[in-house]
């Protein structure tokens, strides 16, 4: 029984995580091409969003593989369960789908707001992963908390 809670748990959290890694560096691509047009000179900020946009991706990749080790495929979720979803519903008053990041990136105030929203699900995700990484269960898949600790860290 502990067992199977245990499958059951990791492959939600799991399920979470590759949704929401998923999402970020989808989102970030088009928040990229944006910053490029507004700001070709900003190469700073231009390769600040390209790493972060790398993490994500790489994130998305490793829990992809973590699944793929497991032989089992991710639940499948939808917005409600997306971080960077939620922050630009409540920050711009529309589905992330939906978000014209153009239109944002040419008003500063509103270009304000969208590089609080890109750092606040990073933030918040640091903080989560000390909490499960410290997790009974995820301690005893040992694939996950090595890799995934390997992957913020480096």
């Amino acid at each position: 029984m502990i067992t199977w809670l245990r499958e059951k748990c990791l492959n939600l959290l799991g399920s979470i995580y590759i949704y929401n890694e998923h999402r970020g560096h989808s989102a970030l691509d088009r928040v990229l091409e944006a910053v490029r047009q507004r700001a070709p000179d900003d190469l700073e900020l231009i390769s600040a969003i390209e790493q972060h946009r790398a993490d994500e991706r790489k994130h998305y990749v490793m829990f992809k593989r973590w699944f793929e080790l497991r032989g089992t495929m991710p639940l499948s979720f939808d917005r409600t369960f997306g971080h960077i979803d939620r922050f630009i519903k409540i920050m711009f008053g529309t589905q992330i789908d939906h978000f014209d990041t153009q239109a944002i990136a040419e008003n500063d105030r509103m270009f304000e707001r969208l590089c609080r929203v890109i750092s606040l699900p990073e933030q918040r995700g640091y903080q989560q992963v000390e909490f499960l990484l410290d997790n009974h269960f995820v301690k005893a898949d040992l694939a996950w908390p090595r890799r995934y600790t390997k992957a913020l860290c480096g």
